[in-house]
């Protein structure tokens, strides 16, 4: 991968050596002949398709739109976080009216060929090194001398932020200092997980830099009303919030994905049991303590005749993460336990619509996908009665919220009962079932994703922001004359 030739800003890698040589014009969009891909790698500024940066053009080819740059340390990671941003991205990039250039130490081979093809979409690579003790995560560095000049040639009017991390910090920052809006949304409570990991002291502290990150976004971007709650009392000004909830395809998560065949190879049984299912990361922060203590008491009273009138079920575990090995162990003892690993496209959906109940006992989430996919799959679902999954799951209707005030719950009494009940009663399954789908079928990202441009446009009335066509080479007499200019940009259709 590193001698990939990157002939435009589409597919701009951390850590090449800039040249001092200056920027030929720009070969027309969508040109990528052997000889230009040369000669553009050497160029401290790479050109953009249609764009007269670098020789004193005008902007040319982009018209009125919306330029978003996203900032995300996780972008091909399997979790909420990249799925939803990657979607976002997909959405700008296809719209007439807007164009995406992501930052991210998290970027493959399909990305920077896609941006190589591409005059709406760009990449950049951020450099990065693995998170200690978690090394399937990133730790991206904050903006580099690279970056920040691919920022000042792309002149974005709208920097979306997806994590507070040092590369979300100094985002913010460049944005500031260039007098581009900051959307920062808001995807992890960092400050819930930390009871998880025994620094729960840490928990202050954490909560005061987080208030200030987000007190320094121009926008913060909530997914519900409970996670907008939470930054509240962190004490994040109630006026700077938006609204960016999650979608469901529910064609892709839907009751028709249920499989016999799935059910019969893989749980190891056809209709004749009921199947309790797990779809997350396998991480302790998601209450998967509580999962296995639960299941393990269930399987216990079941075989042992403790618990009387289960009827035959079995437990499906999807994901992957850490805590793994220590689920396997916990529960190796249990033949009706099936541990499938990572799972994702087509196979996710038949996962989920070839379970019963969905039971997700996590209480840390921000929004949590799993739930709405299982609900938008036809399945009974089982949570915590806290916050955000109130705004979610209607208690007896679409599933049970389990009230237990405890943050870690060594008693795990209410849960069993409640999953006994639902393994005992198939009538009030299947009506949660109906009505959790039901529930999901208005929850589009047509919606999404006009709630999040709403915020966007936010940014507009009496922002400076840098014009394009004066943001030549970054430290140029233009260049800084267009930080301090004072105006609005161009309004979109």
């Amino acid at each position: 991968m590193s001698d990939k030739v990157c002939p435009e800003i589409s597919c701009y890698r951390a850590g090449a050596e800039p040249a001092a040589e200056k920027t030929p014009p720009p070969s027309a969009p969508g040109a990528n002949s052997a000889s230009s891909a040369v000669q553009q790698k050497k160029n401290h500024i790479p050109t953009l398709y249609g764009d007269g940066v670098g020789n004193g053009n005008a902007l040319k080819g982009y018209g009125p739109e919306r330029r978003v740059v996203i900032f995300s340390t996780v972008w091909n990671h399997v979790d909420g976080v990249s799925r939803t941003m990657k979607r976002l991205a997909s959405h700008l990039k296809n719209r007439a009216d807007s164009s995406v250039f992501v930052m991210s130490p998290d970027l493959t081979e399909s990305d920077f060929a896609e941006a190589s093809n591409s005059h709406r979409f760009h990449v950049s690579e951020v450099p990065a090194i693995p998170v200690p003790g978690r090394p399937e995560y990133k730790m991206a560095a904050p903006l580099q001398a690279r970056q920040r000049a691919a920022l000042e040639t792309y002149a974005p009017h709208v920097v979306h932020v997806a994590a507070p991390d040092m590369l979300g910090h100094s985002a913010v920052r460049w944005a500031a200092d260039f007098g581009v809006c900051s959307v920062c949304s808001y995807h992890t409570a960092y400050d819930t997980y930390l009871q998880y990991y025994r620094v729960g002291m840490l928990a202050a502290p954490l909560r005061q830099m987080l208030s200030g990150f987000y007190s320094s976004c121009d926008v913060v971007a909530t997914p519900s009303y409970a996670a907008a709650e939470h930054l509240a009392e962190m004490g994040v000004p109630r006026e700077r919030m938006g609204f960016f909830p999650r979608g469901i395809n529910t064609t892709e998560f839907s009751p028709g994905q249920r499989s016999l065949t799935f059910r019969k190879e893989l749980a190891r049984t056809e209709d004749g049991e009921v199947v309790i299912l797990w779809v997350a990361r396998i991480v302790r922060e998601k209450g998967l303590g509580t999962f296995v203590r639960t299941i393990a008491a269930l399987l216990q009273g079941k075989n042992k005749g403790i618990i009387e009138g289960l009827p035959p079920f079995r437990v499906v575990i999807a994901g992957d993460g850490p805590d793994l090995p220590w689920t396997r162990k916990q529960l190796e003892g249990f033949p009706e336990v099936k541990i499938l690993g990572h799972a994702g496209g087509g196979r996710l959906s038949r996962i989920y619509a070839s379970g019963d109940i969905f039971y997700f006992p996590s209480r840390t989430e921000v929004i949590p996908n799993n739930l709405i996919e299982a609900m938008a799959s036809g399945l009974a679902v089982v949570t915590d009665d806290v916050g955000v999954n109130r705004a979610i799951v209607r208690d007896g209707v679409t599933g049970v919220l389990v009230k237990d005030t405890a943050p870690l719950p060594a008693d795990v009494t209410s849960y069993v009962e409640t999953i006994a009940g639902l393994l005992r009663d198939p009538d009030r399954r299947a009506k949660m079932a109906a009505a959790a789908r039901e529930s999901t079928t208005g929850l589009t990202w047509k919606r999404t994703f006009a709630s999040l441009r709403r915020s966007y446009d936010r940014c507009r009335p009496g922002r400076p922001y840098a014009r394009h066509a004066d943001v030549n080479i970054p430290g140029s007499k233009a260049n800084l004359e267009a930080k301090n200019r004072v105006g609005g940009p161009p309004e979109l259709n």
